[in-house]
């Protein structure tokens, strides 16, 4: 049990670190980052970016999803805004630069040009980035 709490701890904190964050700001309650849905109003990011130490706070969304590449895959579905904090550190390919593109985690064993699918909209692999995982081993995208 020590180990798989050791793989979910660093998970998170290699999760922080490669969105380009120094923390999570969640709603009082929220149980974490990865566990729930929680959300916070988009009004509150002018407060939070004022607070003594913040240098820049973006929104992001990140949820449980399911992708349709080669097979049917569970997912972590990070969304940011272009430019923001969010964007992944990419080991192969570029990031994203347009709606419709996507990067994957290596785990999830696709090549760059694939097509994923994600409910009903499509997205183009353009980049792939190593390790990234979280929830017991789940890829990005």
């Amino acid at each position: 049990m020590s180990g798989l709490s050791s793989t979910f701890r660093s998970e998170a904190h290699r999760t922080l670190d490669a969105i380009g964050a120094d923390a999570w700001v969640l709603p009082t309650g929220a149980p974490g980052p990865f566990t729930t849905l929680s959300t916070i109003p988009a009004t509150a990011l002018n407060d939070i970016a004022r607070r003594p130490g913040v240098v820049r706070a973006d929104a992001m969304i990140i949820v449980h999803q399911v992708v349709r590449a080669d097979a049917v895959r569970d997912v972590n579905l990070i969304g940011f805004t272009g430019g923001g904090l969010g964007a992944p550190p990419v080991t192969e390919g570029r990031n994203v630069a347009r709606a419709g593109e996507a990067v994957v985690g290596s785990t999830l064993k696709t090549g760059l040009g694939t097509t994923i699918r994600v409910g009903a909209r499509v997205f183009s692999v353009v980049g792939i980035a190593k390790g990234m995982s979280f929830n017991g081993g789940l890829p990005n995208v």
